[in-house]
């Protein structure tokens, strides 16, 4: 009623503009909050109520003002003149949230009354099947013990209650994380609504929905694998999601909402820890609104969980089951995820190798559709020749229903998935062997033909391009060059510049050219850049002036002279190029550059062309120090490494205290800790183990430590070894799969 009457009034006065309307009643504000437009609209559609009478007093002096002055009021509206009468009004929707919900939201709202809700559909395992014609509950969960992190998910869920909150459980897979989530959420009360966004995506549901202000009170966000949410391809699409959910978060009126989720904690690093220096911040957003608000779920009950499961065990036979094992473990025998690790581990060799298929990919961070082209092609490297010998031309279709197979009533480790009737199969991995994947093929680096088969049918560029990073830190570099060329054929120029630094790097520098000028033609402003050093590099300065010339764009064309700027070579000619610079830019442009490497010539000529010297020399101030600044941090870092490696030379229990020290370190997922392992050994004469400890790191990934990568230290320890020639090798085309020397090879593309 509240709203249908405030919008007559704003109808009789003209339907003035809103922002228009709260300015005027600002003048008449009896409280200290001002109403704006959207608060003005958002009450007169129901999305809310005013929180207090003062808030909508002003607003309705304005109209009725404006409604007296045009003549407009009919007799039976009388009412709408007294402010007695709103009062009344506003009094009776205040105190009757549950019916002012109804009237706001009409069709079309978003979710489900939460006791009309299925948690199956909501993500929440179903539970293993024990004779479940006999149970008296539901077959598809098991009675609920309650645990330590359920009394403060009840309390955070009560809070929401009178103003909006956020709840994120961060857990291993099958951990009871949704489940948890589900039973808090279930006593709120009869008028909230939970909604789940699904489709088209994910993120793209929830972000419409946020752009559009759809979201209303009372509305229980369910996030479940919130990283899916706040960590889409592009990450920029994540960060406005979370700054949209925390506009939402602290607006009271749009509240209260709640938004609960659940993490792994792998996935919760990648959103809250803050990255290195020099590494770009992905996450900003989505750090400040989930920082101080996850609840850890640990992996095993407690000796006082435990008590609680054998009182009920009586009450439902999967209890009971799960009692007997003598397992800590509950939640996830009760989701068949040992079943999942028993299944996968006894399964022929080749479903198996399907198995490690589906892990490989998912571990490497791909998150597009997974098609059966893919794995049939992709998983026939992994199994032996003999096992192919005796296979027959049904091996696929056998391979994947062995993986299909149901255990104990929960779904296999292979899932099968259709958009629709008339939509191609795809396949997705069970969480716990996802989860339990990162670890069994941690050091495991995939064979050629999965690389050549995600090259030939994957087209996520996003996952393609992660795809080709992991080849990359494995210092596999042929293989990361083939997944970044298709990337690259998908649209993602970038990828060719990863493909032609390299083939530059290895001295392929014809390739290297080719590559960047058709990234460069494609329209890949960069490319102008490493093509201009490259004619630089080998003295052609005339033809890097007309890189120059032909790049054409005025920011570009600055910082392409102040690349390509030598003052030890040719001064001259780089004032000239730098004037050339200045003739197509903008000073503007000039705002960001890094001037720290210039001798007194160019700043001098930079001074000339800058309308304050002061704000000139502050840049150049700030951009010095931030480069010092880095440069300290990594020479202290180094220098402390290689006093530890010097201390642990002379005394035998300092190097066992060192080498425990990384052990433990690289057991955690370092692999930092593993090139110290190596320089360690490498330091007692123990060549072998170095070059072991070298191989476990480039096996799992390593990016740089120090300005340096595992791939770097094994050139180094061949020429530490006197092969020299095979350091070349090495540093120019990577390794093969077994981890040898690759022998050349090259990339072209199609003009």
């Amino acid at each position: 009623m509240l709203a249908s009457r405030l919008d007559k009034l704003w109808k009789l006065a003209g339907t003035p503009l809103l922002d228009s309307v709260a300015r005027t009643a600002a003048r008449y504000a009896e409280t200290a909050r001002r109403p704006t437009g959207k608060r003005i609209s958002a009450w007169k559609t129901g999305e809310n109520v005013p929180n207090s009478f003062g808030e909508l007093k002003s607003i309705l002096r304005v109209l009725i003002n404006i409604a007296q002055a045009r003549k407009s009021l009919p007799e039976s509206d009388q009412d709408l003149y007294s402010i007695e009468a709103w009062e009344v009004l506003w009094t009776i929707a205040k105190e009757s949230p549950v019916d002012n919900v109804k009237h706001r939201v009409g069709n079309g709202t978003l979710g489900l009354s939460v006791d009309s809700v299925n948690p199956i559909e909501l993500e929440v395992h179903p539970s293993i099947e024990i004779n479940t014609a006999t149970l008296n509950v539901p077959p598809a969960l098991p009675l609920y013990v309650i645990r330590q992190h359920d009394h403060r998910l009840q309390a955070i869920v009560t809070e929401a209650t009178k103003h909006s909150s956020v709840c994120v459980l961060v857990g291993g897979s099958s951990t009871g994380k949704t489940r948890a989530c589900w039973e808090a959420i279930r006593s709120i009360g009869k008028h909230w609504r939970v909604w789940h966004p699904l489709a088209p995506s994910r993120h793209e549901a929830l972000l419409k929905a946020l752009r559009n202000r759809q979201i209303s009170p009372h509305t229980i966000l369910w996030l479940n694998e919130i990283q899916f949410y706040l960590n889409p391809s592009p990450p920029e699409l994540g960060e406005e999601i979370a700054a949209e959910l925390r506009e939402l978060i602290r607006d009271p009126d749009r509240g209260p909402v709640l938004v609960i989720g659940s993490c792994w904690p792998e996935y919760w690093d990648i959103l809250t820890v803050r990255p290195g220096p020099a590494k770009p911040d992905l996450h900003p957003q989505a750090r400040a609104l989930l920082a101080g608000h996850h609840i850890l779920v640990p992996e095993e009950f407690s000796e006082e969980e435990l008590w609680q499961l054998n009182r009920k065990a009586s009450d439902d036979q999967r209890l009971e089951a799960a009692a007997a094992k003598g397992n800590r473990r509950v939640t996830q025998f009760l989701a068949g995820a040992l079943e999942l690790i028993n299944r996968y581990e006894t399964l022929p060799a080749i479903a198996r190798n399907v198995i490690h298929v589906m892990m490989d990919v998912h571990r490497f961070g791909y998150k597009g559709s997974i098609s059966e082209e893919f794995l049939r092609d992709a998983v026939q490297g992994y199994v032996h020749e003999d096992t192919w010998a005796g296979a027959k031309n049904s091996w696929f279709k056998k391979a994947v229903k062995q993986s299909r197979r149901p255990c104990l009533g929960v779904s296999g480790p292979l899932r099968l998935r259709k958009e629709g009737p008339n939509s191609k199969a795809t396949y997705e991995l069970a969480d716990y062997l996802d989860e339990a994947g990162r670890i069994i093929r941690r050091e495991e680096v995939p064979p050629a033909s999965f690389w050549a088969s995600s090259a030939k049918h994957l087209r996520d560029v996003s996952g393609l391009l992660d795809l080709a990073y992991e080849a990359q830190i494995r210092g596999r570099l042929k293989y990361a060059a083939l997944v970044y060329l298709k990337a690259a054929d998908c649209g993602e120029l970038e990828a060719l510049l990863s493909v032609a630094e390299h083939r530059r790097d290895a001295g392929a520098i014809d390739e290297a050219r080719k590559l960047f000028r058709h990234a460069a033609d494609q329209g890949l402003d960069d490319a102008w850049l490493y093509l201009a050093q490259i004619e630089k590099d080998h003295g052609d300065l005339g033809a890097a002036a007309r890189i120059l010339n032909e790049a054409g764009d005025s920011a570009l064309a600055v910082r392409i002279a102040i690349y390509l700027t030598d003052p030890g070579q040719n001064k001259g000619h780089a004032l000239r190029l730098l004037e050339r610079a200045f003739e197509l830019s903008s000073k503007e442009s000039l705002a960001d550059l890094d001037l720290s490497r210039y001798e007194e010539e160019l700043r001098d000529l930079l001074r000339q062309n800058w309308e304050s010297v002061e704000e000139m020399d502050k840049s150049f101030g700030n951009l010095r120090a931030a480069t010092e600044n880095m440069r300290t941090a990594e020479k202290e870092r180094t220098e402390a490494g290689d006093q530890l490696i010097e201390a642990i030379k002379t005394s035998e229990k300092s190097f066992k205290w060192a080498v425990d020290l990384f052990l433990d370190q690289a057991q955690s997922g370092n692999t930092d800790a593993l090139l110290m392992l190596a320089k360690a050994w490498h330091a007692v004469g123990d060549s072998e183990k170095a070059r072991n400890y070298i191989m476990s790191a480039l096996n799992r990934g390593h990016t740089e430590m120090d300005g340096s990568n595992a791939l770097s230290a094994l050139a180094d320890l061949e020429i530490n070894e006197g092969r020299p020639h095979m350091a070349i090798q090495i540093r120019r085309y990577g390794l093969e799969i077994d981890g040898s020397p690759a022998s050349e090879w090259g990339v072209s593309i199609d003009e």
